[in-house]
Formats: C-alpha cells, sequence, structure tokens
C-alpha cells in the first residue's frame, strides 16, 4: 500500500494486489505517472525511504525547533528566534550551563515509546522498502520495524548508527 499525505490527510493510496492507485473511499483513480517510478521501485525491491521527523510528529514528538524553542522558556530566554543559527546555540548553551538538565529534557521529550501506533509509519513499512534512511533522534521507527517483522509484513532490518555497524553490516 502506498500512500501520499498532505497536512496529515491521507490523499491516495496504491494497492499492491490490486496493482491500481485507489482514492480514500477505495475508489480507483486515474493513472497518475508521478508514481510510476515509485511503483516500479516497490515491484523490483529497489525502494529506499528517507523518514523524516514528519512522520515523528505525528506520534507526538516534538520537531527540533519546538524541542529548541522548550529549552528556551526552561532556561527562562525570550526572542531566541530571532537570534542567527539559534536552532544550534540555544541546545549548546544550554548543554554548558547544566548538562543534567539538557540530557533530561532530552530524555523526556524521546522517551521510549514501544508500543505507540503510527499510521503512517505502518503503511510506509507495508512497502517493504530495500532500505530505510532516518536522521531521527527517537527509536519510533525501529519499534515498528520490530513489530512490522513478528507479525510478517515486512523483513527483518539491520540497523547502522555508527561506523563500526557500517562494516560488520550484511548486504
Amino acid at each position: 500500500m502506498i500512500i501520499k499525505v498532505e497536512n496529515d490527510t491521507i490523499i491516495n493510496i496504491y494497492s499492491k494486489t490490486e496493482n491500481k492507485l485507489l482514492n480514500q473511499r477505495g475508489e480507483v483513480m486515474k493513472h497518475n505517472k508521478s508514481l510510476d517510478g515509485l511503483i516500479k521501485a516497490i515491484k523490483e525491491d529497489r525502494l529506499v525511504l528517507f523518514i523524516g521527523a514528519g512522520v515523528s510528529v505525528n506520534s507526538g514528538y516534538p520537531t527540533w525547533p519546538s524541542l529548541v524553542d522548550l529549552m528556551a522558556k526552561r532556561m527562562e530566554l525570550q526572542d531566541v528566534s530571532s537570534i542567527p543559527n539559534y536552532l544550534q546555540i540555544v541546545p549548546e548553551y544550554m548543554f554548558l550551563q547544566d548538562s543534567t538538565v539538557y540530557h533530561d529534557m532530552l530524555q523526556k521529550c524521546f522517551a521510549d515509546r514501544k508500543n505507540m501506533n503510527n499510521d503512517i509509519l505502518d503503511a510506509l513499512l507495508e512497502w517493504n522498502p530495500a532500505h530505510i534512511i532516518t536522521t531521527n533522534y527517537d527509536n519510533l521507527i525501529e519499534h515498528a520495524l520490530m513489530k512490522a517483522y513478528k507479525q510478517g509484513i515486512c523483513k527483518e532490518y539491520q540497523m547502522i548508527a555508527c561506523d563500526e555497524h557500517l562494516i560488520k553490516a550484511n548486504k
């Protein structure tokens, strides 16, 4: 199943079993050439997904700018968005002021959410992509992959988080 999402609303769906593009109501839609490459990649097991923070936000995790705003508020800083590079400067400042408070805040914001459901992520995993690339800080994707693998929805993936993992990775 392929979904196209705009403003958290599912616009259309591709059914792998029916090989047709469907709208939300399950009605067959006219052929859409822009999806041909995506459909071909899925069929040929060559799909690589880059999953960004939007998927995590869907499960209640903060965006980086909103997290930085929370940090600024915690430190009682005002109008930080007017500071050039504030998205980098505010976290560094907080860390230098009190690294324990910084780490505690990150732990609370990115607390483990093993049982969190995310419809967008679940639908993406049904495509059974060849690879998934992310820079997300949370482990939502890892938990969803494990759940999908146990349910037989997708294959097992190797996590590569550092150079050492890359060296030890299978094909």
